[in-house]
């Protein structure tokens, strides 16, 4: 319960950005020693003649780590806040494959489904839209459900798609921080809060944790308000 943070105005806001960067540090501090621990291990398997599998996703486990911690640390030092998960859209992701992963599926439309981004360290991969680009892939001959031939169309990833920004119009200076965000490469992906068009949009950026369970955290990149809409 020590390490709890409260904040109940803006001067709260910057005490709590500077406290958290100070506990990053001490997080990579203690995971370099972990990392040499690791290593070691894995050196002294692969000298002992035994298979070092385990020590090596051991080595993987810290690298997964030390990318999330250093995606906050950079997060906070850049002036994201963190917010409390906000419901969104996604319209960008970070990823380092040059094509989506195919995810190849039988039907007669598209079904565009939003790529899982992986916990890539800062400045690695590049920004691609969400929704990719699927097209008709391979055919079969198969069956239905009632058990009469027909042709089945397979679809699947094929490329990426450039970044569009989901709503319009929008403010320069919007788009400035957003295309800002984009270009430190911190955030695995960007997205905006509420995810349905709203008078009030927040252009939220989030760091997957690197464990499956635990929710990502969210970052505010930018925020405007329509008077006229009030």
């Amino acid at each position: 319960m020590e390490n709890q943070l409260v904040a109940l105005d803006p001067h709260g806001l910057a005490d709590a950005q500077t406290w958290l960067i100070d506990w990053c540090d001490k997080k990579l501090e203690g995971l370099e020693r972990e990392m040499a621990q690791a290593q070691g291990i894995v050196t002294a398997l692969r000298k002992a003649s035994m298979s070092d599998a385990r020590g090596r996703r051991l080595v993987t486990h810290v690298n997964k780590r030390v990318a999330f911690y250093n995606k906050v640390k950079e997060a906070l030092a850049n002036g994201y806040y963190i917010l409390p998960p906000i419901p969104h859209q996604t319209f960008a992701i970070r990823s380092a494959r040059e094509v989506p992963l195919e995810n190849r599926q039988v039907g007669h439309t598209y079904k565009a489904d939003e790529p899982t981004p992986p916990i890539l360290p800062v400045g690695e991969g590049e920004n691609h839209n969400a929704t990719v680009e699927r097209q008709l892939v391979d055919t079969y001959e198969g069956k239905d459900n009632q058990g009469k031939a027909v042709t089945k169309y397979v679809y699947g990833n094929v490329a990426w798609k450039e970044v569009e920004f989901p709503f319009f119009p929008v403010k320069p200076e919007i788009i400035e921080a957003t295309g800002k965000a984009l270009s430190k490469k911190i955030f695995d992906w960007l997205g905006v809060a509420p995810n349905y068009r709203t008078a009030d949009p927040m252009v939220i950026g989030c760091i997957k944790h690197y464990k499956h369970n635990q929710q990502p955290l969210h970052f505010f990149v930018a925020w405007w308000l329509d008077v006229d809409r009030l």
